[in-house]
């Protein structure tokens, strides 16, 4: 709807309820007009007024947010629940002949890392990766394990993933790290 429709039928809208309150019939004149419309017009951008802030308020917290809407405390939380969840899921498909829930739910798993890659999520399991000292993407949370068959350091636990929103690192990884004798 155009904006001089809204303005006509509101100064219809508005004419017919004056008409109403007066007792004796009244016209607009063409001067009165050119200022009803001036003042209609005004309450119209005063009406949209909190629209326009608001949508400007939200193009705020996408550029905030690297576009996206994302937060990074978002981005933890369901990253975190969503490693969590696979972790269970593989240990349930160790089983000899595991349930077909378990099938189920490994696709939609998949399905959530897909939609996690679209927008711009990503976290890695570092379990069975090499560690050394002046790594920045995982913290040590315990005291190392030794394992004679090692010949470097390695990660055999991983409690959090490294979590990246848009490329930036946001969360660290967290875990034990076994040594060799």
């Amino acid at each position: 709807m155009s904006l001089q429709c809204l303005i006509s039928r509101t100064r219809r809208f508005l004419a017919n309820t004056y008409q109403r309150s007066f007792f004796a019939p009244f016209r607009i004149t063409p001067s009165v007009a050119v200022a009803w419309r001036m003042s209609a017009s005004r309450a119209v951008i005063a009406a949209l007024t909190p629209f326009v802030k608001a949508e400007e308020e939200y193009r705020r917290h996408l550029t905030k947010h690297n576009g996206s809407g994302i937060t990074e405390e978002f981005a933890k939380n369901i990253c975190n629940e969503h490693f969590r969840l696979t972790s269970h899921l593989a240990q349930l498909e160790r089983m000899p002949s595991p349930p077909r829930p378990v099938r189920r739910l490994r696709t939609a798993t998949e399905y959530l890392q897909q939609a996690f890659e679209q927008q711009g999520i990503e976290y890695h399991d570092l379990t069975g990766q090499e560690y050394h000292e002046g790594r920045l993407d995982f913290e040590n949370i315990a005291v190392a394990e030794i394992d004679p068959s090692l010949t470097k350091p390695k990660i055999v636990v991983c409690e959090n993933p490294v979590i990246f929103l848009h490329g930036k690192l946001i969360q660290t990884a967290r875990g034990i790290v076994a040594r060799p004798p």
